[in-house]
């Protein structure tokens, strides 16, 4: 069998294999509606109001908290704080015996760079009571690395680590998986065309308005392009099925050419943003395992 067959037929596999996950996460979606609302178990919960953003904050219900962790939630910037993250961020401060702040930025059409500003000044708030972790998951983690980058920038002092989950680095849609992954990946792949190529098709969707008035080739922008000699010790979690694996791959891949501390861990066979399913899905669970013990090891 040539090496080409082999690929096909390992490409065929994958596709039914993201047939399968669709259908899961379909089911998921539906179950979702009658899905009881969040409750705490097992953690202190309270939510305040910081300098007018709303913030969720998680601590551990017994033991003494061993830190703080800043959660900036994903969902494209269309999706506030619900409760898949609400239970999310409780398994995180249970994982990790940590004090989780989940805040509710805004969301589009008014993000850049009011969301940003935001986080910022909640981050230096946690920052006045030690160091904090910084983790974010697909759009969350854009802005984690926005913030990052921003940190270093204006001289404040950083985070101690981040951890990243699916980030969106790029927002030119440069990343050769847009092609690649597009017919297997269930979440942000699979849209209509409307005659245009992949990455143009990707841009077209109003998610991509994030960056506003901004150039989405800058840094500012896009923090693949911006200055990654300045982020600390990073934790980046990425599914082989997803349009964002380049994203992943090319900010793991020029870290280390930087002599950056960076770990990339890649689920295979795996959709977009798996881990934040880890009361559903085994491998999800793990995941998160691994990235709340490299959080504070």
């Amino acid at each position: 069998m040539t090496g080409a067959a082999k690929r096909t037929i390992k490409r065929l596999a994958a596709r039914k294999r993201a047939d399968s996950w669709q259908g899961w996460l379909d089911r998921l979606a539906a179950s979702s509606d009658r899905a009881q609302a969040y409750t705490p178990k097992g953690v202190r919960y309270r939510t305040v109001c910081l300098d007018g953003l709303p913030v969720e904050f998680f601590s551990p219900l017994v033991e003494e908290s061993r830190g703080t962790v800043l959660f900036l939630h994903g969902g494209g910037y269309h999706t506030g704080v619900n409760d898949r993250y609400r239970r999310v961020a409780e398994q995180v401060a249970k994982l990790c015996h940590a004090t989780v702040a989940l805040p509710d930025y805004a969301l589009l059409p008014s993000v850049y760079p009011t969301a940003l500003n935001e986080v910022k000044g909640l981050y230096l708030r946690l920052a006045q009571e030690g160091p904090v972790r910084l983790v974010g998951d697909s759009s969350g983690g854009h802005l984690s690395l926005q913030l990052a980058q921003t940190l270093a920038k204006e001289g404040h002092p950083m985070p101690h680590k981040l951890a990243l989950v699916s980030p969106w680095t790029d927002l030119t849609a440069s990343g050769e998986s847009y092609y690649d992954n597009f017919y297997l990946d269930v979440v942000l792949g699979r849209h209509p065309l409307n005659g245009l190529d992949i990455p143009d098709a990707a841009r077209a969707t109003n998610v991509f308005a994030v960056a506003g008035e901004g150039d989405p080739s800058s840094g500012e922008i896009s923090p693949l392009w911006g200055d990654l000699s300045i982020l600390p010790p990073t934790y980046v979690s990425v599914a082989s099925h997803e349009i964002l694996l380049s994203d992943s791959t090319r900010l793991a891949q020029k870290m280390e050419e930087l002599h950056k501390d960076v770990t990339l861990v890649i689920g295979e066979g795996l959709f977009h943003d798996y881990p934040i399913y880890f009361d559903q899905l085994p491998e999800a669970q793990t995941a998160l395992e691994d990235l709340c013990a490299w959080l504070f090891a």
